[in-house]
């Protein structure tokens, strides 16, 4: 992948109007309206979710949630543990495991069995396809 951006200015027509929408005002007007409430909705759902995803990196570093503890007592050991990161860690790790020590990877069959030529391309393709999954 490229981190490239083609820019393509918008044409407009002979006689200096921009381009012809496909839908009338009307109609436009009405998609807009509706993913704009679809899109405001979304943003407020998704704000407790940022904040516990906050959260989650947090305790991931083991950062204190506050500056300076009073409980159970002034000024108080205010250590935290990394416990999230260890946590992440076992289960990143036998999730790996579970999936990356299947070979193959991915499993392509022919559409007909009794095929030699489809039979010979999907090992072909199964034999790629398992180089990309190593590959990583």
């Amino acid at each position: 992948m490229s981190d490239e951006i083609d820019v393509v200015e918008k044409e407009e027509d002979d006689e200096g109007t921009p381009f012809k929408a496909l839908l009338s005002e009307e109609e436009e007007k009405k998609i807009k309206d509706f993913l704009s409430s679809e899109l405001t909705m979304a943003m407020t759902e998704r704000q407790g979710e940022e904040e516990e995803w906050a959260d989650i990196r947090r305790e991931r570093i083991a950062r204190p949630k506050f500056k300076h503890k009073d409980t159970p007592w002034p000024n108080a050991s205010n250590v935290s543990v990394p416990g999230m990161m260890i946590a992440q860690n076992t289960i990143y790790g036998v999730t790996k495991n579970s999936f990356g020590s299947k070979k193959p990877f991915w499993a392509v069959e022919a559409m007909q069995s009794g095929n030699h030529e489809d039979l010979e391309i999907a090992r072909v393709i199964e034999k790629h396809m398992q180089r990309l999954a190593d590959s990583e």
